[in-house]
């Protein structure tokens, strides 16, 4: 399936992140996302997506790990190729991990990106937090 296909007449959220298993992934912001995805639902969000530079069977037992359930659909970016054309990638070979997604969240609405946060890289800051595209997507509701 295409991306664009996929975010046809939806308004989803895509959270990108540098790697399945990481302590700030795994610890505090995809459970985030995860905890709040009623509340972004009820702005109209379709779909949640966290999307990560990985394999599918990596990202599964992420988020089975994390007990996602329905509330959010992990999509593994296997060959980086979706993120790069978002210019979101980042190289993080220096500490072994290789090309991965640079940490932000976004509001795409019928295939059109909304709104953008990028960390500009693999920190976290509230920029891609839940709380910041929870108040984004309320004024574009």
């Amino acid at each position: 399936i295409t991306s664009t296909a996929l975010f046809k007449n939806q308004k989803v959220v895509i959270v990108g992140y540098p790697g399945c298993f990481t302590p700030t992934c795994e610890g505090i912001h995809l459970p985030q996302y995860i905890q709040r995805s009623a509340d972004l639902r009820k702005t109209g969000v379709n779909k949640i997506y966290a999307l990560a530079i990985n394999d599918p069977f990596v990202t599964a037992s992420f988020a089975q790990k994390l007990n996602a359930g329905d509330k959010i659909a992990f999509i593994a970016d296997g060959t980086g190729e979706f993120t790069k054309k978002l210019k979101m990638e980042t190289d993080l070979s220096s500490a072994g991990l290789g090309i991965r997604s640079k940490r932000y969240s976004m509001i795409v609405n019928d295939n059109k990106v909304e709104t953008l946060n990028d960390e500009g890289g693999p920190g976290f800051t509230n920029l891609s937090a839940v709380s910041q595209i929870l108040e984004q997507a309320r004024k574009n509701k």
